[in-house]
Order: C-alpha cells, then structure tokens, then sequence
C-alpha cells in the first residue's frame, strides 16, 4: 500500500527573500537580524514529542503555523512547502500587502 506524505511546512515572514528549504543558514540569519525569531516562536506553539509519530509531529507543527499566524498583528508570518514556496509566498506577500493598505486606509481615516 503506497501512502502520500505529506509535506511539513515551514514558519517564515513576508519580508525573508531566502527560501527555507535551499537556503536555511541564509534564512536563519535573516530571520534573526530581523528579530522575527520564526523557529523560537514556533518551537513555544508546537507540543511537538518523541512520543508522537512523524505524521502526528508534522500536525502538530502544522497546527502551530496556523495558530501564529492565525493571532499575528502584524500579518508577516507565512506558512510554506517546499513544492511550493514560490506560490506560497507570492499569495502571501500580495495579501500582505492588501492587508497593509487597509490599516493605512483606516490610519488616514482617522
């Protein structure tokens, strides 16, 4: 029996041009001089264990990203795959960027 695996997704912010997944130690330096702190802040979120299986870990990672980006003010953390980075990020930098033209929108507003 073939069973699809599914890719785990990774934590990073609209504004990281680095691709997590070809270009890590790029990414993490990035990330850091930026004081995102993506991997900290997804390793307080995620109840990752040895006890759980890799799929179950891969949810929980998962659930995680969603949660923080889900309760993010600042709307810049993105989920992504590997399969699809390019797309992933294009789709959240132009939701990004709609997000931010609302909040100038209301600031002038007001």
């Amino acid at each position: 029996m073939i069973t699809e695996t599914k890719q785990t997704p990774f934590l990073t912010t609209v504004d990281n041009v680095w691709n997590p997944f070809t270009n890590f130690d790029e990414w993490l330096a990035y990330d850091i001089s930026n004081e995102h702190y993506s991997n900290e802040t997804l390793a307080k979120i995620a109840l990752c264990s040895d006890e759980l299986s890799d799929e179950e870990n891969r949810q929980e990672i998962e659930r995680a990203i969603d949660r923080i980006i889900e309760l993010d003010p600042t709307k810049e953390f993105v989920k992504v795959y590997k399969d699809s980075f390019e797309s992933d990020m294009s789709k959240a930098k132009a939701s990004y960027d709609r997000w931010l033209e609302q909040m100038n929108n209301l600031s002038s507003a007001v």
